[in-house]
């Protein structure tokens, strides 16, 4: 119903010509709903998209002439400000090739993660009747993992790395807020002989204590778990082993060609390259404090149509 409804409404005649001297909106394919410079059009099935991407949950009688009408100007503003993009990209800064390379990393990691969790999955009886199925799949291909790495944890050095947990300060709400966050944020205290100590023997090499504690540290404190037992280490130390697999895996070229990190390098330089067109024509619009004052607080849609009004004044 919401489908037909929004069909409907976009098939109304709600067509606009975005450049001066082209073709009316009598002249354009039912299938156009805006032409941009009389080369690059806005097709229904696209707008369709965009709008249950952007509008989902939105009720039936939300979607009047006037909302579709406004959601047509914004997908002209964004087409406005990426073709500028497209056509003034400049070459990638440090930073932009810096994010690239994390997001490929990302990219390899996450589709050696899903290989190991198919192959888990297929190697086990299904996982029925769990509150966290995923979760529990994950331990399972971890559990599988430091298995057939013939691992051999120490259990000495596993309650020792335990106890130097559990000797840091639990914060309390007597403190101050700015003194319970100096507590979550402290780390454990190795000597260089505690660094060193080797947590495991696997065939995939030895952990030791200090990869483990750095690891720990460099989560959020909001998600950073409380350490108390040597079990809590020795599922810490596994997650190491488990990743040095899966790091072993997205590096092996295996998916070099996987879709989704074929197409990151593009969407991103898009992404870097509209950021700036936004910032360009916001730069160089005679716009008033106030209009700058709104993209600043209105977020990026309101920055999209402040840099499409530069744009099209600049044309």
């Amino acid at each position: 119903m919401f489908g037909k409804h929004l069909i409907c409404m976009l098939s109304a005649g709600i067509v606009l010509g975005c450049s001066a001297g082209k073709p009316s909106a009598a002249d354009l394919p039912d299938s156009v709903l805006v032409r941009i410079d009389g080369r690059h059009d806005i097709v229904r099935s696209f707008a369709l998209r965009s709008w249950s991407q952007q509008r989902t949950g939105s009720p039936v009688d939300s979607i009047t002439p006037a909302a579709v009408a406004r959601f047509l100007d914004l997908l002209v503003d964004a087409e406005l400000v990426t073709g500028a993009a497209l056509r003034s990209a400049a070459p990638w800064s440090p930073e932009d090739s810096a994010g690239a390379l994390a997001l490929r990393d990302r990219l390899l990691m996450a589709a050696a993660l899903d290989s190991v969790l198919q192959a888990a999955q297929a190697q086990g009886p299904p996982i029925a009747d769990s509150l966290d199925p995923m979760g529990d799949l994950g331990e399972r291909a971890r559990a599988q993992t430091v298995e057939r790495l013939g691992a051999v944890f120490d259990e000495a050095a596993l309650q020792r790395v335990a106890s130097l947990f559990a000797a840091l300060p639990r914060p309390s709400t007597d403190s101050s807020l700015a003194a319970q966050l100096h507590m979550l944020e402290r780390r454990p205290l190795l000597s260089p002989e505690d660094s060193s100590r080797v947590l495991v023997h696997s065939t995939a090499g030895e952990v030791r204590a200090a990869e483990v504690v750095n690891s720990w540290a460099r989560l959020s404190i909001a998600v950073r778990p409380r350490i108390d037992t040597p079990e809590q280490v020795r599922d810490m130390t596994a997650n190491q082993l488990f990743e040095r697999v899966l790091r072993g895996i997205a590096t092996s070229g295996r998916f070099d060609r996987d879709p989704r990190v074929q197409t990151a390098p593009a969407g991103l330089q898009l992404q870097y390259a509209t950021s700036r067109a936004i910032d360009a024509a916001l730069t160089r619009v005679a716009a008033t404090l106030r209009d700058v004052q709104a993209a600043s607080e209105g977020g990026r849609a309101a920055a999209v149509k402040v840099a499409a009004t530069a744009l099209t004044r600049a044309q």
